[in-house]
Parts: structure tokens; sequence; C-alpha cells
């Protein structure tokens, strides 16, 4: 049954870290004649898609986006093996292994069991074999360790987890292995991590307790260390700000081992503030409401799949570096540099979701936890350097494939073209060629990750030929970047006061006096209602119902509003959340998040004679006591 469609103006619409210092080129938004018609091509495709013509614009889609390169069919992995009989070889080297352990012989142990996992990686057992070897014979595990193999159980069970992410005995030895050497907040991180990535998998809640039982574990192991050290003072003040007075100068160990043990939303928050005091004392953020409210009504699409109940915010930066990070807790910064490196929204969404996963799988959180800082508390640090650096840090080779996996699924489930991630990466790898790139070398080079990409959507069946956003990402651009468009075309012109020709072709007229009358001042407005307001009305199509039954006003910015859908039909509809939209009184539409109420299931279905309540919360939209709000 089609989904829910144009009622009450509600239509089907449809982190990446890149290095510390990798700049992109601010590029011309003019292009040559071949780039202007895939440009309308790709225009009259998301004009099809945003009207339902999902096939037709598929079609058109499919005009300008090649079918991804056979190459993308090497990077699919072996499938584990759990019987040595399956195996296709090695056995001899299996048994060699198991002959070493019951001799207890170390060379025979460890050299067989780093051969079969080099040499055969699908065989778990092995794995989990050398795994235990190294926690009974750390010494021999370390001795026996080739150049650039794992030296200890836990480096043993990363590199497995890193192969086979979705192995949930591979990932409860790790755990365990984290708990044992007392890493309570990276056995926690790991466990929500399987959570949040393998939600389908019947061990998806059992990791989710278990995220919660280590990250207790870690917080009262911080607590009983600090009172070791005699700073029982800063625990009892927890309560307070932790940043206090001209923190900017620096900051100690102990106010950020203070700050984390607020958690990651309010840890996020403190730094957050502060950045933002420092970029607006320095006149580089980027405040137009209009793409503030581009990049949350992007973002707002794919949140609500991340798993995190996160107060999410987005800043822009006037950073001419494609680049976007994500501090813990979801406070987002984006560079101008990556709304101009961009070539659609879709590539946008990829940045964002990609970067919000890194929030939401807690890898900036890890990265603090991983400082050592309760050696060095009274070790002062400026603070944006200390901030900026751990912001930017490099997530390792797993991070980096978690976040892509997370946010092309979200990318995916809020309807934007799948391959929105990948495309950026072409981006890069243009840009860059197939080198490493500044990143460390942990870090694929932009070719292995475009493969990667291609390799993720195509094994996931998730559609890449779904809404690309063009026409509306390079409005967005030509008002960031300054630039004026030409009428009846979409096409940036750049505007030269010193070009008559240009001026007169652009219809542009400039005052030769001042208005004869000065504009009067508007009247004063009326308190704002804060609160539950009264607000009612109603829309029938085709036996279906809609009323609002009222709103409440959170700020002059922010409100929500209450309705109904009432099926009075004789055949079931849906209703999909992220599929609808809320549109002005010009059309346009603006960042909102749509929440169904009172429905403890999936289900999308509004059957026969029932009805669906739900919410929509508006954002960035003032509030008006008029009776036209």
């Amino acid at each position: 049954m089609p989904p829910f469609r144009n009622l009450l103006s509600v239509t089907v619409g449809g982190a990446l870290l890149l290095g510390s210092s990798l700049q992109l080129p601010l590029k011309s938004l003019a292009q040559t004649p071949e780039a202007v018609s895939r440009f309308q091509t790709f225009t009259n495709a998301d004009k099809l898609y945003r009207e339902g013509n999902v096939q037709a614009a598929e079609n058109l889609y499919r005009q300008v986006k090649p079918e991804f390169p056979d190459s993308s069919s090497t990077l699919i992995r072996l499938q584990p093996v759990y019987e040595i009989e399956e195996l296709d070889g090695g056995q001899r080297i299996w048994q060699n292994a198991l002959d070493g352990i019951k001799q207890g012989i170390d060379g025979k142990i460890f050299f067989n069991l780093q051969y079969l996992t080099e040499n055969y990686p699908q065989y778990i057992p092995a794995h989990m074999k050398l795994a235990k070897a190294c926690q009974e014979n750390p010494d021999a595990c370390e001795k026996y360790a080739e150049e650039g193999r794992p030296k200890n159980v836990i480096e043993v069970l990363e590199r497995a987890t890193d192969l086979y992410p979705d192995d949930s005995e591979l990932l409860r030895a790790k755990i365990t292995a984290l708990a044992d050497a007392e890493q309570f907040l990276e056995a926690s991180i790991a466990a929500r991590q399987f959570s949040l990535i393998f939600l389908d998998y019947p061990e998806a809640d059992e990791f989710a307790e278990l995220a919660n039982q280590y990250l207790a574990a870690h917080e009262s192991k911080i607590r009983e260390q600090l009172l070791a050290q005699g700073i029982t003072s800063a625990i009892t003040g927890i309560g307070g700000s932790v940043l206090t007075g001209d923190f900017r100068q620096g900051i100690s160990g102990i106010q950020t081992i203070l700050l984390m043990l607020k958690g990651e939303s309010k840890f996020g928050e403190e730094i957050a503030n502060v950045m933002v005091q420092e970029y607006r004392e320095q006149d580089k953020l980027l405040e137009d409401p209009v793409v503030i409210n581009y990049i949350e009504g992007i973002a707002s699409r794919f949140t609500e799949h991340m798993g995190r109940d996160f107060e999410y915010e987005y800043y822009v930066v006037k950073d001419d570096s494609l680049n976007a990070s994500a501090l813990p807790g979801g406070k987002i910064f984006v560079n101008t540099g990556a709304i101009l490196g961009t070539n659609s929204k879709a590539e946008l969404a990829g940045l964002l979701a990609h970067e919000i996963a890194h929030a939401a799988l807690s890898h900036g959180f890890q990265s603090f936890a991983q400082a050592n800082l309760l050696n060095n508390l009274g070790q002062v640090v400026p603070f944006v350097g200390q901030f900026s650096e751990q912001v930017n840090k490099q997530y390792s080779r797993e991070n980096e494939r978690q976040a892509d996996i997370l946010g092309t699924r979200a990318l995916a489930n809020a309807n934007y073209a799948a391959d929105g991630l990948r495309n950026l990466m072409v981006t890069l790898r243009q840009e860059h060629g197939d080198a490493p790139t500044t990143w460390r070398s942990t870090h694929p080079a932009p070719v292995e990750r475009v493969q990667y990409l291609e390799h993720l959507i195509q094994s996931n069946g998730y559609n890449r030929y779904a809404y690309e956003g063009v026409k509306e990402h390079r409005e967005i651009q030509q008002l960031v970047q300054g630039e004026q468009l030409a009428p009846d075309s979409d096409l940036p012109v750049p505007l030269d006061e010193d070009n008559p020709q240009q001026l007169e072709d652009l219809g542009v007229v400039f005052p030769s006096e001042p208005p004869s009358s000065q504009i009067s001042e508007p009247p004063p407005a009326s308190p704002l209602p804060v609160g539950t307001v009264a607000l009612t009305g109603k829309a029938r199509r085709d036996n279906v119902e809609i009323r609002i039954e009222g709103a409440k006003v959170e700020s002059t910015g922010s409100f929500s509003v209450n309705f109904v859908i009432d099926n009075q039909g004789n055949r079931a509809l849906s209703f999909i959340p992220s599929f609808a939209d809320v549109i002005d009184a010009e059309g346009n539409k603006v960042s909102a998040k749509f929440t169904v109420l009172e429905n403890d299931s999936e289900d999308t279905m509004i059957l026969p004679g029932t009805t669906r309540k739900g919410r929509v919360r508006v954002f960035g939209q003032n509030w008006s006591n008029s009776g036209q709000q």
C-alpha cells in the first residue's frame, strides 16, 4: 500500500573526520556544458522523486550515475568458518597448534596459531585459541609475535573483531579481556557499538545491558582513583560547572576527568559552549538561519536511526577545509568548506551521517578516555589545543568502518542516495589521487575507502538512486559563497559591480538616492505564550482526515504541534514519519521531526476505522501569536 502523502502539506521528500589539515580548494560553482546537462538531469530526477514518481526518478538517476565497477567485489569478506573440516587447508597447522598446547611448547603454540590467523583469518577458533594463549602467557605472546602482528590478548581480539565485527563470541571475548584489564569504558563502548550497528541481532539487547554495566564500573573506578589521590572536594562539587574562571587559557587533567564523569552529553555540552564562544569572538561562526536550518533539516532525518538519546546541535564554522567534527553527546561542527566541497545534499548528508555516527558510537569520548589523564592531573594544557586535537584525532580503521556502516545505513533509511558518502570519497580521490591522505597510516587511501563503501552499499542492497537534492544544495552554496543566481538559470554568476552589462542582464538596480520616507518601526510583539497553546485545524482527502489538536511553544524558534490521522476509509494506509515534511506558507520545507505516539510496535499501518496520534516538532521557525500561525 502506498505511504500516506500530501495531506496538510505533509509531502514525501527525500564524522567524516577528514584529517586535521586536509584542505580542498574552494570550487567555483560555474560548470562546463556537460556538467550543466548532468545537473539538470539530477534536478529533474529530484523533482520526480519528491513528487513520489520514484521509478521515473530512478531512470533519470541511472542516466547520470554509472554502475559501480567490479573492483568492489574484491573486498568481499571470507565467510567465517567454525569447523576445521570446513576449512580449505590449514588442518595440519591447526593440529600442530593443539599439540603444542598439550605439550606446553610456546613456540609451537604461537607460531602455528599466528600463521592460521594471518593466512586463514576466516577460521574463528584460531583467533579464540590465540587470544586465550596470549591471556595465559602474555610474555610468550609478545616474544613470538612478528613485527606488525598482535602482541597481546586485546590486540588479537581487536584484529579479529575488525575482520568479523558481527561475531558475538569474538566480541564477548574482547569485552571480557578489556574488563579484565580494567578498561571498563572501552568495554562499555565496544558493547554499545555492537548493539547499535547490529540491532537486529538477538544478542543486541544483551550487549546494550553490558554497555550500561561497564559504564557504571568505569565511573566507579575513576572516583576510587580520584579519592585515592585526595581529590575529594572536586568530586563532591561535580554538580556545578567544571570549566570555571579563565579556563580557555588552560585546562588540567582533573578538569577533563570531572567533565567526563558528568557523562557524554554534559561533557560535550560544556566543551561545545566554550568552542562556540571562542569562534564567536574570532568571528568564525556562520549563523545564517537558512544555512543552519539546512544542516539541521538534513541531520534530523537520520539522528533517530542512530540509537542515542542525544540533544544534537549544529554549528557552521567559517573554514575552507572540507571537514566536520563531532563532540561527545552530538555537538556537530561543520566547516563552510564541507558545504562548498560537496556536490549534492546527499553528499553532505553522507558526511553528516558519518560524523554523527562517530558521536553515537562514542568514538570521541573514547579518545579522551585513552589520554591517561589520571597520571597528569595537574598538567595544564591549552584548552583549544587539547580539545581541537582530540576532536580531530584520527580514528582507527575499526572506528571508521563502524561509522561507515551506521552512517550509510542511516543515510539509506532517510531516503537520501545511499552512496552520498562514497561519492564524497570519490571527490577526495580526484583531488588527492590514490596516494595516502594526511591521515595516519591506520587509515585507508581514498581509493580503498571508495571500494569498501561500494561493497557496503551493494552487499546490503541500499538504494543509491534515491534523493540527491542538487538544486537545494546549489542554492545553499551560493548563499555561503556570496554569489548571486542569474535569472532563469541554475548556475551562479558572480556579481561584478564594475560590469554595467552584467548588472543590466541580471536586472540589478541600485537606488540613486535614499528612500524618501523612513520605514516605520514594527509594533511591539505580544508576549510569547510559552507552554501549551490551543490550536485546532483539519483537512480531509480521500476519506482520510488530519486534525490539529493543540500545540506547545518551547521558545521563540521552537514549537511542536499535535496531530491525529483518522482513517475513515475502507483500506489501510501507511504513515512513515521519516517521509514527512513540513512546508511553510511559501512552499518552502522547514526543519522538523515527526514522532508517532501511542504506538508500541514498528507498524506504520493505520487500519480502516482507526486513528494514529503524532507530534511534529518544528525548529528554527518563529511562533506567531497571529491567527495565521
